[in-house]
Parts: C-alpha cells; sequence; structure tokens
C-alpha cells in the first residue's frame, strides 16, 4: 500500500478500474437503490483500494464530495461482492487491499479521533 501522488501506471489503472466498476454497476440491477452520486464515489474508492492506496476515501475526497466514508461503505461493499463474483481472479489480486475490515477499523479509529477533537475544541 502506498501513500502520496499516483504515478502514471498506477493512474491508467485506476481509470480502468472506475470504468470497469462502472460498467458492472450499470449491468447489475440492484445498484439502482443506491444514490448515483453514492455509487460514483464508491466506484472510485473501490478502483483506489485496488491499486493500493491506504485510504480509499480520504479527506480531501470528503471535502470534494461532502460524502464521509459512511455515506459509501454500503456501495463499496456491495461493489466488492459483484466485482468477486464477476472476476474472482482479479478479485483475488485485489483482495489483500480490500480487506474491509481492516478498511472499516482505520475508518472508526479516524472517527474516534475527529470526534475527539472536534470535542476538545468546544469545550475550549
Amino acid at each position: 500500500m502506498f501513500h502520496g501522488t499516483l504515478d502514471e501506471k498506477s493512474l491508467r489503472y485506476l481509470r480502468k478500474y472506475c470504468d470497469y466498476f462502472s460498467e458492472l454497476a450499470l449491468q447489475d440491477y440492484e445498484c439502482h437503490q443506491f444514490l448515483r452520486f453514492n455509487l460514483a464515489c464508491s466506484i472510485i474508492a473501490l478502483a483506489r483500494k485496488c491499486i493500493g492506496l491506504l485510504l480509499p476515501w480520504n479527506e480531501e475526497l470528503e471535502e470534494l464530495t461532502s460524502l464521509s466514508w459512511i455515506d459509501i461503505e454500503t456501495p463499496f461493499r456491495y461493489l466488492f461482492v459483484l466485482f468477486s463474483n464477476s472476476s474472482p481472479d482479479l478479485a483475488q489480486k485485489c483482495e489483500k487491499y480490500c480487506e474491509l475490515s481492516q478498511l472499516t477499523n482505520s475508518r472508526n479509529q479516524y472517527q474516534t479521533q475527529q470526534t475527539a477533537s472536534d470535542t476538545s475544541m468546544i469545550i475550549e
């Protein structure tokens, strides 16, 4: 897993994953249950996770979209299951990056820290 800016190869893979997940979502009727914007953001998050980014949904993306991880977690998980079913070999390669329980735990820890710092600011 890596941090920071993406090189050209990683950016190319990111775009390919986004295209693939978009097509996958368009072909699955159950994806209509999600808000389109949330689904699009979860596609980006899943693509970021598959190329090995530590946090698929970071503060910058939250600010740009006004969506938190909680807003996109359900479509993200649904898309990952679709991905696993449609391309088991490719999903298996990405699975080491898509440890969903770790992802949720890291987001929960981050949110707990944010809440604690927000509370301390209010108290001061």
